[in-house]
């Protein structure tokens, strides 16, 4: 599965906006600077494993849920698995805004 780094960055916003948390406090908690957030939440930058594991640790959720939400899934060709990865996806977007 291929991963973007704009839909990486639209990934990590949208679950750090559904646990309810801002740039200042994922920065403070995964000792990442809130400029360097920003670049990523907007594309602009990519990241190593070490700096996605410190993200998910700072906002909760398990790296691989990050890299299969932020992945396009033009890999998939049965529209079964498709249909059952978007809706895995929508789960997975459930749960985080839960647990908030």
């Amino acid at each position: 599965m291929a991963i973007d780094p704009a839909n990486l960055g639209k990934t990590l916003a949208e679950i750090r906006k559904r646990r309810g948390l801002t740039q200042r406090e994922v920065a403070y908690q995964s000792g990442l600077t809130v400029n360097f957030l920003s670049l990523l939440e907007n594309g602009e930058r990519g990241l190593t494993t070490e700096t996605l594991n410190s993200y998910a640790k700072a906002v909760g959720v398990p790296t691989e849920f990050i890299t299969f939400l932020a992945g396009d899934g033009k890999d998939v060709q049965d529209p079964t698995l498709a249909s059952l990865s978007k809706s895995l996806k929508k789960a997975i977007l459930t749960t985080i805004s839960a647990e908030s």
